[in-house]
């Protein structure tokens, strides 16, 4: 994984998965934003990711599975409420690219 972007590698799993009678996926962990020391994890912070989830949906899809985005933030537990707003609107903005990209 590199700058968050979705692998060949990554896509032929999900579409093994696919194949094998699962009837929905969940995805591993699809991060809402940019963090230092987590670039090698799946992430949805940027418009330039939809259509790279647009393309695992479709293989999820064809294959007759539903997929679901797990979005996570990665944030330390004593935050500002500054910082709770700025959490939910990654989440809102991410979930917003998540249902552009059908996932």
């Amino acid at each position: 994984m590199k700058n968050g972007k979705l692998e060949e590698k990554l896509l032929k799993r999900y579409e093994t998965l696919s194949k094998n009678e699962v009837g929905t996926i969940i995805t591993g962990t699809i991060l809402v934003d940019s963090v230092e020391g987590y670039e090698p994890m799946c992430r949805i912070d940027k418009d330039e990711y939809i259509e790279e989830y647009k393309k695992l949906t479709d293989i999820v899809h064809s294959n007759g599975a539903n997929i679901i985005a797990q979005l996570h933030v990665i944030r330390d537990l004593d935050i500002s409420v500054e910082e709770i707003h700025k959490v939910t609107e990654l989440f809102s903005d991410a979930a917003i690219r998540a249902k552009k990209s059908r996932i």
